[in-house]
């Protein structure tokens, strides 16, 4: 588990006096040194050799790094530990054997001691003037030693604004009998297997420190008790913090943009005066909305204020009635935010600010640590979108059509787990339409008034991934029907709009028209041209053949044309003929089209083949001069009842065309 600590901040004025009972050794005729601590550059690169090298009295300060070593103090000095220290024992961290030693930490909590497996953390046998402040005693290798243990009968010692956890032994052991003066004060003493702190049959005060539990501190003689017979524990402290978000249809995930989460920060609390709190986050990836106090100090606008800056929201509340003890846990303060960018585990922490203050009793100590302080972790999310095909039509009235719509959830998409489609057509009724989606499922139809809405339920891929839904539309009106389709997210009350094609009006005709003119090269009566318009590229469709106009027009019209690719081809005797393997087709999106005119290329008498050539001249040839009426009807390419020199000239200036190659550059 992770454990921060809560600093807090003095509200009472503090009257406890000990500097007597701590006071150094009186330093003569020599000035105390300060000797530096660090990995290069300072007078040593290891504590113990700071220790071997300084003078009772001298100052030690240690900078951030880890030390593996077990550092033995046999002089009266001051050991400084910045923040982010860590003390590595083989056996102890400290072997403390001399008296009016301090080893202490530049804020509360900001060093550790780590010791070997089977030791103490920190081993004192000296007799007086023991100072341990603001260290976090780690034994969760484990170590099956004590926190701190003091073996020789004391005469003082200052055990203040420690976090001493994880040991299979005892958080605090007192081997001899304390007799003089043992101040206890501001520790977090939790998670340790044996007592909190056992002072065996000695009468001790361990009032104000935190046990880890909102309850009272159990007392008695076995593992897992706070603390031992004879010691004094009552009042004490305890702090913990949780975090909770709320707000979005999918915990901890907001959707980039406008849309908001909001954390409440909850505080459970016993003898509490005051908080300092700070919520971290990454500004790039969060924008701060707004912070409400939860009025847990007080109501009154100097009880509790929030302040903000770039990257952190702090609480500040403190409470001028006494110390406060909540019933659970309480709300206090929220703070809401917008996606700024979108981002995965985007990390948020809550920790205690440099200057805090809670408890005011009057001792050494105003300290307390959060025993559980949360950390959280953001996804910022990019909404999905919704691209369709086809709604717009053209459309023929009771001509069922189709159209798409297709929903994708982006690479930088999140969870969602209740979505669903929503068509709305404006200015229409249920009976202006029938809807059907996924091959043949009905959608139910609502008549809202003014516009007719029908829900269709889909499941929101995962990240990275689309899916298409086919529906299939009939229409029984003309005109224009304004059509929307959105994506809804129903989890929140009310849905959340997450995704919209926006308006698109939907044609609907009574029926769609394509008209065209084709002439036949050298023909001097022109007409009957077969022509068939029909879906898809094989052919196949519901239009069947048409022509031009048999009493000499070149035009043709197809009528009650649907939106759809259709392919065009021609059949006509004697000349080279638009079939199906040219594939000239037309995509039919509006109403009322005129295509391309067309010249049908001729002679090609012998019109099995796709090809003007030998077997063409010849048919032409065979019967050359004959009237139409004793020849191969197909000799007469031009249809004037003969065969004569202009059915030559069709075959030779044409001669070796193929359909392919007369019609390449026409299109439809």
């Amino acid at each position: 588990m992770n454990t921060y600590k809560l600093r807090f901040g003095i509200v009472l004025a503090l009257a406890f006096v000990i500097g007597l009972l701590f006071a150094a050794v009186p330093g003569g005729s020599v000035s105390a040194a300060t000797k530096t601590v660090c990995s290069s550059g300072c007078d040593y690169t290891t504590i113990q050799a700071a220790v071997t090298g300084a003078t009772a009295g001298d100052t030690i300060t240690v900078a951030a790094g880890t030390y593996n070593e077990t550092v033995t103090v046999n002089k009266s000095l001051t050991i400084t530990l910045a923040d982010s220290v860590v003390v590595n024992g083989a056996t102890s961290c400290f072997a403390i054997s001399a008296d009016n030693v301090t080893v202490n930490t530049a804020s509360n909590g900001g060093a550790k001691c780590k010791p070997g497996s089977t030791s103490n953390g920190i081993a004192v046998t000296a007799t007086n003037g023991t100072r341990i402040i603001g260290l976090e005693v780690d034994g969760t290798t484990p170590s099956a030693g004590d926190g701190i243990n003091v073996a020789n009968t004391v005469q003082s010692i200052l055990i203040q604004d420690n976090y001493i956890h994880g040991f299979t032994g005892d958080g605090v052991e007192f081997a001899g009998t304390p007799a003089g003066t043992v101040v206890i004060k501001g520790n977090l003493i939790a998670g340790n297997s044996g007592i909190g702190i056992n002072a065996g049959a000695t009468t001790l005060d361990a009032t104000y420190n935190s046990w880890g539990d909102a309850a009272a501190p159990t007392v008695g003689l076995t593992g897992g008790s706070e603390v031992s017979t004879n010691v004094d524990a009552d009042p004490w402290t305890h702090v913990a913090l949780s975090m909770a978000p709320s707000g979005t249809s999918t915990s901890g995930q907001v959707l980039v943009g406008t849309d908001q989460i909001t954390f409440t920060v909850s505080a459970n609390l016993v003898n509490v005066q005051a908080a300092d709190v700070t919520f971290n986050y990454d500004s790039a990836k969060l924008t701060y909305v707004s912070a409400t106090e939860g009025a847990v100090f007080g109501s009154e606008a100097t009880d509790e204020v929030v302040t903000q800056s770039a990257g952190t929201v702090n609480f500040r509340g403190s409470s001028s009635s006494g110390m406060k003890t909540t019933s659970g846990s309480v709300t206090l303060f929220t703070v809401t935010f917008s996606g700024a960018a979108t981002a995965f585990d985007s990390a948020l922490t809550v920790t205690e600010s440099n200057e805090g203050f809670a408890m005011a009793p009057a001792g050494p100590s105003t300290n307390i640590y959060a025993y559980a302080l949360p950390t959280y972790a953001v996804d910022v999310v990019a909404y999905p979108t919704l691209a369709q095909s086809g709604v717009g039509g053209p459309f023929i009235k009771n001509i069922a059509d189709t159209f798409t719509v297709t929903t994708t959830n982006p690479s930088t998409g999140g969870v969602f787990p209740s979505v669903t489609l929503k068509l709305t057509f404006t200015t229409a009724n249920t009976t202006d339409l029938a809807l059907t989606y996924g091959g043949g499922t009905g959608v139910s139809l609502t008549d809202n008034g003014s516009t007719v809405s029908g829900l269709v339920s889909v499941t929101l891929p995962t990240a990275g991934n689309n899916v298409v839904t086919n529906f299939e539309i009939t229409y029984s009106v003309v005109g224009t029907v304004p059509v929307t389709v959105e994506l809804l997210d129903l989890t929140p009350d009310p849905d959340d709009l997450l995704a919209t094609t926006g308006s698109i009006d939907a044609a609907i005709y009574d029926n769609l028209t394509v008209t065209g003119t084709i002439s036949m090269q050298g023909r001097w009566y022109r007409g009957a041209v077969p022509v068939r318009f029909e879906v898809g590229l094989l052919g196949f469709g519901p239009y069947t053949s048409t022509s031009t106009d048999v009493f000499g027009s070149t035009n043709f019209s197809f009528t009650n044309v649907g939106d759809d690719t259709y392919v065009f081809t021609t059949n006509q005797p004697r000349y080279l003929n638009v079939t199906v393997s040219l594939a000239k087709s037309y995509n039919v999106t509006v109403g009322d089209l005129v295509l391309t005119s067309l010249e049908l290329k001729g002679g090609n008498a012998d019109w099995s083949n796709d090809t003007i050539d030998v077997a063409d001249a010849s048919t032409v040839g065979t019967d050359y001069g004959k009237s139409s009426g004793f020849t191969d009807v197909d000799s007469d390419v031009n249809f004037d009842g003969k065969v004569n020199i202009f059915d030559l000239a069709m075959v030779g200036g044409n001669f070796n065309l193929t359909s392919a190659t007369a019609y390449a550059s026409w299109t439809p």
